[in-house]
């Protein structure tokens, strides 16, 4: 399967461009792009089929399209996983991640990974399944393994840096909803729930609003996702919730008509 690049990426030079690929149960998926350049911005979908699981469709598409193994500037790798702890960084150790991991997870034998966040001061334990994450290893130059929501606290936490105000941020896309809350700058609340229905993503989000005592008159909601879900989704929250602020992913031209993951979009505006 040849994946046709557009011709406004040079791959004569990968070290100009970011790659980011994003490993998630039901699909994959990548990017390539130049940091702080909407054009050229490449995404695409790998296909799947009913014959072959997503990740032997991806090894396939690896070793039938070269530019998979070049050197570019940064290739991240954006872990999906709905298994993961943070931790505060000064009550973190190496040698005791998998101890911290089972506070909230029963073991596994998948591969843990640890990322260090420097805003807010965490780190973020995920699990990602071994024969994936060796192959990712070996096959690409230097790969970084991110959670998908490091680029998400990244880029609301700056957002709610100086502000006073609770801020939730609903992330829903395909059958995954991410819920973020900040207050002064400060993640509080961190989680990740599988929804079969959008009715079941509303339940959640107004579970927490209710819970965390978040005030109708001036606290907000962000919502981003996947456009068809999130528009379902608002209309059930504006009865509940007064301020609510649609995060639209086509945030910049070479965007338009697509529902790119907004974790990779958030990756693409402001980096980690």
């Amino acid at each position: 399967m040849e994946i046709p690049i557009p011709d406004s990426i040079d791959l004569f030079h990968p070290e100009r461009y970011n790659f980011v690929l994003r490993v998630h149960p039901a699909q994959f998926s990548f990017a390539v792009y130049e940091t702080g350049n909407e054009d050229p911005f490449f995404y695409y979908v790998l296909p799947t089929t009913r014959s072959s699981d997503v990740f032997s469709n991806f090894k396939q598409a690896f070793f039938d399209n070269a530019f998979f193994a070049a050197t570019f500037k940064k290739t991240y790798i954006i872990n999906c996983a709905d298994k993961f702890t943070f931790v505060p960084d000064l009550l973190y150790d190496d040698a005791s991640q998998l101890q911290l991991m089972q506070f909230n997870h029963e073991h596994t034998d998948e591969q843990l990974l640890a990322q260090t966040l420097q805003h807010p001061e965490i780190v973020v334990l995920h699990q990602m399944p071994k024969d994936i994450y060796q192959f990712i290893n070996r096959s690409f130059v230097n790969p970084q393994f991110i959670h998908h929501l490091a680029p998400l606290i990244h880029f609301f936490q700056e957002k709610s840096r100086l502000s006073e105000v609770f801020r939730l941020v609903v992330n829903l896309y395909e059958n995954d909803l991410d819920l973020l809350c900040f207050s002064h700058g400060t993640l509080i609340l961190g989680n990740h729930f599988k929804v079969s229905r959008v009715q079941e993503a509303l339940y959640y989000v107004l579970f927490v609003w209710k819970q965390l005592k978040m005030d109708q008159s001036k606290d907000l909601l962000y919502c981003c996702g996947t456009h068809a879900l999130r528009s379902e989704l608002l209309q059930g929250l504006e009865p509940f919730i007064r301020i609510i602020v649609p995060m639209d992913p086509v945030i910049h031209t070479a965007f338009s008509g697509k529902d790119i993951p907004f974790e990779l979009l958030s990756l693409f505006v402001c980096g980690l």
